[in-house]
């Protein structure tokens, strides 16, 4: 049995540059929009997952001080391509063998808010960068766990699209 102990360390990638002076980043909540379902053979109010359909994917990402790459986000051309990449500890506990896995965390961003933060002598100014995230691709150990790609019909978890047959059935 593994047990995956603690983020070790991570780093941040800009389109492939280096995100020096980030300090921490709220990764996105996954949550399935739902409809309420009710009616004749139901006692009361289901809410029901909508297959595939996701609210809205968001990331906060945080810095010590004010950077160009936090501003550059901003630029309204084209997405930015985040990769996140982390080293695990995990604890094998039939072995007692410890061990280093690798999380990969890639985004397809658009920023929505830009908080410089504050000036304080001596002090970090706290800067925050808000996006939106429309795709995004989980891999831990070297194995995807998840794809999810709002534009293109991906609901990918450990292999299985989940809309490949919405796909089929409208033709995309």
């Amino acid at each position: 049995m593994n047990i995956q102990l603690a983020l070790i360390q991570f780093e941040g990638f800009d389109e492939g540059n280096r995100m020096l002076g980030l300090t921490t980043i709220d990764l996105p909540e996954i949550e399935l929009e739902q409809t309420d379902i009710k009616g004749a053979g139901i006692a009361g109010t289901v809410s029901w997952p909508v297959r595939g359909n996701l609210n809205n994917l968001a990331a906060t990402l945080h810095w010590l001080t004010l950077t160009e790459t936090g501003a550059n986000f901003l630029s309204q051309g084209a997405s930015h391509m985040l990769s996140l990449r982390g080293a695990q500890e995990a604890y094998d506990a039939g072995t007692g063998e410890r061990r280093v896995v690798g999380v990969r965390l890639d985004l397809r961003t658009h920023a929505t808010k830009l908080s410089l933060g504050k000036f304080e002598p001596g002090e970090t100014t706290e800067t925050e960068l808000e996006v939106m995230i429309d795709w995004l691709k989980l891999s831990i150990d070297g194995k995807e766990v998840t794809e999810l790609d709002k534009f293109n019909y991906r609901f990918n978890v450990n292999g299985t699209d989940y809309l490949s047959d919405v796909k089929q059935v409208l033709g995309v």
